[in-house]
């Protein structure tokens, strides 16, 4: 290509080679398969940083180096909760969470996922071999009222079913392997599926024994705690207008994805799509799987989560109840929420009277007189 120059003259331009490259941090390894994706799609000027917990996942962590490049591809056998303390802010253009298991560590008699009783294995279930207690190591020592607290949390089973669940394990400890402590979760709640943790069409059906279990993972690998700092730095991470795409299979998950974009000053969600029960079976472990997109803006975001979500009837009627003093003399809503009355006995005015006075100047020099 040539153009016109100044004096006249025809100087050929050559095209340079493109200074900028679109980093991606897939905070999830596992086998592999979103980074391929991203390297097969976006080369050559993608260039992809995983993390994993599971040092099992390095092994195709050098597989993906080898077929894309060193100098496209590393990999940190890490949990993503320190993925900001180990790249710092603004250091990406997109982030990648795929939380839970992958299909290797359920397949893996090792991992101790299997749910059958053909295999005593050792009911492991972490995702990172080296941290934390293994399933059976916690089930043999928890407290019941610990167990059926943290059971409840992840909101898979009622809190009568966990602590159903909770006294079973209790009365039939101490565990040996695996196969004692599905025979104990069956006899407390009912047979596992046949298909164990791969797909099924409906959560409704999903057996207790199945929740059961599906908790304990979660408990074992402090996935909610995981799973929170992970959104947090994902959202710290990105540069402006990057994105944060964050796979959900539970309903906790889905419950604190949500809330996560919608209080962070800065993630607007994109969209959200859930991913047919065919393709689940067909390519993944999961019950359910729903991808969501977020992004981080440069200005704040509750300009348009509050244009969404505010219309003018519902202004209009709280700026009426706000002026009507409805609800027992207490403000209501926009554009006030602490305008009047507060709602305070006199005991608790006659607190704030004494709060609010400074305490006298101790003059004693000697406090021991």
């Amino acid at each position: 290509m040539t153009v016109p120059s100044s004096l006249g003259e025809l100087v050929a331009v050559t095209k340079q080679k493109r200074l900028i490259s679109y980093d991606v941090l897939d905070c999830t390894f596992g086998t592999g398969f979103h980074s391929g994706v991203v390297l097969e799609n976006g080369k050559p000027y993608t260039r992809v940083v995983a993390m994993d917990c599971d040092l099992d996942a390095a092994t195709g962590a050098r597989e993906v180096a080898e077929e894309f490049g060193s100098h496209r591809f590393r990999f940190y056998a890490r949990p993503m909760s320190e993925a900001k303390a180990l790249f710092g802010e603004r250091s990406f253009d997109a982030v990648v969470i795929d939380p839970g298991p992958s299909l290797t560590q359920l397949e893996n008699p090792e991992r101790g996922f299997l749910l059958d009783d053909e295999s005593d294995h050792c009911l492991d279930m972490r995702y990172g071999p080296s941290h934390g207690l293994s399933a059976l190591e916690y089930l043999n020592t928890v407290p019941q009222n610990s167990l059926s607290r943290s059971l409840a949390s992840y909101e898979l089973l009622t809190p009568e079913q966990s602590t159903k669940l909770a006294r079973a394990i209790r009365k039939g400890r101490p565990f040996g392997a695996s196969r004692r402590v599905l025979e104990v979760v069956e006899e407390a709640g009912n047979d596992l599926p046949e298909e164990g943790w791969m797909a099924q069409d409906s959560r409704r059906k999903a057996p207790m024994s199945w929740k059961f279990l599906t908790s304990l993972r979660c408990i074992v690998n402090h996935e909610r705690y995981e799973l929170s700092e992970a959104l947090q730095n994902a959202l710290l991470l990105l540069r402006s207008d990057g994105r944060l795409v964050v796979f959900s299979r539970l309903p906790w998950e889905e419950k604190v994805i949500a809330s996560t974009i919608e209080q962070h000053p800065h993630a607007l969600l994109s969209y959200s799509e859930r991913v047919s029960i065919e393709d689940v079976q067909e390519h993944g472990h999961s019950r359910h799987t729903k991808m969501w997109v977020a992004t981080r803006t440069k200005q704040s975001s509750y300009i348009l989560k509050n244009s969404r979500s505010l219309t003018e009837e519902a202004v209009r009627e709280s700026a009426v109840r706000w002026m009507g003093g409805l609800y027992a003399g207490q403000t209501y809503g926009f554009p006030a929420n602490n305008f009047t009355f507060e709602n305070r006995d006199r005991k608790d005015w006659a607190a704030v009277r004494n709060n609010s006075k400074p305490l006298p100047f101790d003059w004693d020099d000697d406090p021991k007189g």
